[in-house]
This record gives structure tokens, sequence and C-alpha cells, in this order.
């Protein structure tokens, strides 16, 4: 592939797990944390390009940083989500990565 890759690095693993709590004390027993409970606070979602009241889905999230990854969990906790069906489907695990775009490095340097 000439001009190699779009993207730099993974910036961001989500991980979907069972329950917040124990997901925490295992990642922490790893050396990985302290983690944050995230407030979202989402107006309008959309799940497989169909609108999704806020009221119809609960999902915790707590963030950890470090060096310069940043580990996100998500425990679904009410509805039907994306992590939900994840969860059933493939149980615990990575559920998304997330990569610092070189493009947008360039573009907007810090």
């Amino acid at each position: 592939m000439t001009g190699g890759l779009p993207f730099s690095k993974v910036d961001q693993i989500g991980i979907v797990v069972r329950n917040m709590d124990k997901a925490i004390e295992h990642y922490q027993s790893l050396g990985i944390g302290p983690f944050e409970p995230l407030k979202l606070d989402i107006t309008a979602r959309e799940m497989w390009g169909k609108p999704v009241t806020t009221d119809s889905m609960t999902n915790k999230v707590s963030l950890a940083t470090m060096e310069s990854v940043q580990y996100e969990l998500i425990e679904p906790v009410f509805g039907n989500s994306l992590f939900s069906e994840f969860l059933e489907t493939k149980g615990e695990g990575i559920h998304h990565l997330g990569f610092l775009s070189l493009t947008l490095i360039k573009k907007y340097p810090s």
C-alpha cells in the first residue's frame, strides 16, 4: 500500500462487560485505572438507522487512560442497544477500537 495506513495508533479500546464493578476490579488488578464513570447526556440516538428514544436503553460507561490509550468499559443495563446485542451474541470482550487519524493530525496539529 502506497503512503501507509490512514491512522497512526490505537487511541481507545471499548470493552463490553456484564458487571462494571467486577470489570473495574479486574482491570485495576492488571494495572489499568483508575476508572471514572462517564455521565452521558444524549438527546438523540439511532440504532440500525432508526431513531431510538433516550429512555429506551441505559448503559454504564467508565473510562481510564493509560499512557495515551483510553479504556472504555461499557455495561448494558436496560433495553436493547448495540452493546446488549454484542454481549448476548459474543459475550464480554473488545467491542471497538478507536484510532488517531494521521490525516486529521496533519490537518489540525496540536
